[in-house]
Formats: C-alpha cells, structure tokens, sequence
C-alpha cells in the first residue's frame, strides 16, 4: 500500500484470480471502517493482470 497527493494505491497478489472480487471486498469494508469522516463507499478498482 502506498499513498500521495493522488490517492491510495494497493497492490495485491492471489493465488486464484476468483478470488479478486472477494479480496476486494475486504480491503474496502476496512477502509470503511478507517475513512468514517470522509465520503469513501468503494475503492476505484483496476486490474493490471
């Protein structure tokens, strides 16, 4: 995970890519939980494989 000026960018690596969606899902859900203050509903997933 990395952060600047322009967002927050994550880099995660799975074993089966079926597992993506759910993956996701996590790390938004606890972004939720951090960013309460702020507008945050969902990361603006892209995939790079």
């Amino acid at each position: 995970m990395t952060a600047n000026r322009e967002g927050l960018r994550i880099s995660i690596e799975l074993n089966d890519l079926d597992d993506r969606p759910r993956a996701q899902s996590i790390i938004d859900c606890h972004l939720k939980k951090f960013a309460f203050r702020e507008d945050f509903k969902a990361m603006d997933w892209t995939n790079t494989n």
